[in-house]
């Protein structure tokens, strides 16, 4: 098996913090992909769509300019802004078989996603 590659990866959200992310039924997972082009984020937060930057240097990660679309949706919201917030906090990552690690400075994990296909 071979181990997905962090850009052009579609990263599904499994834990955020030291919580399970549990999807209801119907509604799109939690996600994120690295395009290597332009070096752009794009994925979807829970209710709304997600767009910015990243910069990569070695295993240090930070995403920059972050923007969300402006929907309001009746549950999920929380878990939204937490994610948004582990997104700033990013310092570092690391590759562990087909999971996405994503630490804060202090070297606190603060997202785990899992690879659902490769381009």
């Amino acid at each position: 098996v071979s181990t997905p590659e962090l850009e052009n990866t579609h990263w599904k959200l499994v834990r955020l913090g030291d919580q399970p992310m549990l999807v209801s039924a119907g509604r799109p997972e939690i996600h994120v992909r690295l395009v290597r082009e332009g070096r752009k984020v794009q994925g979807f937060a829970g209710c709304n769509r997600l767009v910015g930057g990243y910069e990569l240097g070695g295993q240090d990660l930070r995403f920059v300019g972050l923007a969300m679309t402006r929907m309001a949706c009746p549950e999920g919201m929380e878990q939204e802004q937490a994610f948004l917030k582990a997104l700033e906090a990013t310092a570092r990552w690391n590759i562990l078989s087909k999971h996405l690690e994503l630490y804060g400075s202090s070297g606190e994990l603060l997202a785990r996603f899992e690879s659902r296909y490769m381009e």
